[in-house]
């Protein structure tokens, strides 16, 4: 069978229609073949190597090398390269649907290899509380405070909650603490939406820091020591009396 003056091969498949290939000459001929989509059998790959930054992460410093799969801890939450302290990273994802990502360092999280529906995802697990999302790609990003910032944090909410409280206030932002010593914290972990409250004695504000990294707000301590360092992204926070 020639098709003629036609500029590409359609197929048509259950679950997918894909075009071919630009035709030379603009004549179809048998045999032809192009790649179809599938949704079963597809192949396992590596997210970091088709990782490609966008214009929000060019002013990260991206270091793929340190993503793991298929075990908590993606990115290094300790000091590397003889670093006297530990990088605040941050998960930059492109997401199934193309659209990107950035998850926050949580020491429980994955990105696991699901062989049942041909696909990785980011997953998080504590307690009761777990979420899923699929990727494409990934890599593990991190800025310094002095790094310039292409696509800053938004605005941070309060927390509905504690909005209304006696002193409500946004968090205050780096190199400040969250809050006024004394102060109480309210606030919502991005990670299945889980309500944190930070006081005295136990967890007081001044031991607490709010961070923009890679255009993500990052909780966490004051002080970023030779040791372990877990910081998690938020979604609102409100200082109170």
């Amino acid at each position: 069978m020639i098709v003629h003056q036609c500029t590409g091969a359609r197929f048509v498949a259950p679950t997918c229609t894909l075009l071919g290939d630009l035709i030379p000459g603009g004549v179809c001929a048998l045999p032809y073949t192009a790649w179809m989509k599938s949704t079963t059998g597809c192949p396992k790959w590596d997210p970091k190597f088709v990782y490609i930054p966008d214009a929000c992460m060019a002013a990260s410093i991206l270091t793929p090398q340190y993503l793991q799969l298929e075990q908590a801890q993606i990115c290094p939450n300790t000091p590397v390269e003889g670093e006297p302290t530990a990088r605040l990273y941050v998960i930059n994802a492109i997401l199934a649907d193309g659209t990107r990502w950035n998850f926050d360092n949580d020491p429980v999280s994955k990105i696991t290899w699901d062989a049942a529906r041909g696909a990785y995802f980011f997953t998080y697990q504590w307690g009761a509380t777990s979420w899923e999302k699929e990727i494409y790609a990934a890599t593990c990003a991190y800025q310094t405070a002095a790094d310039p910032v292409n696509c800053p944090c938004a605005p941070l909410p309060l927390q509905t909650a504690s909005s209304s409280l006696p002193g409500a206030a946004p968090l205050t932002v780096e190199p400040s603490t969250i809050c006024t010593p004394g102060k109480t914290a309210g606030t919502v972990n991005e990670n299945g939406g889980d309500t944190w409250t930070l006081t005295a004695p136990s967890d007081p504000v001044e031991n607490w820091m709010l961070r923009c990294r890679c255009g993500k707000w990052l909780l966490g301590p004051t002080t970023l020591g030779g040791g372990a360092v877990k910081a998690l992204g938020i979604t609102n926070g409100t200082c109170y009396n």
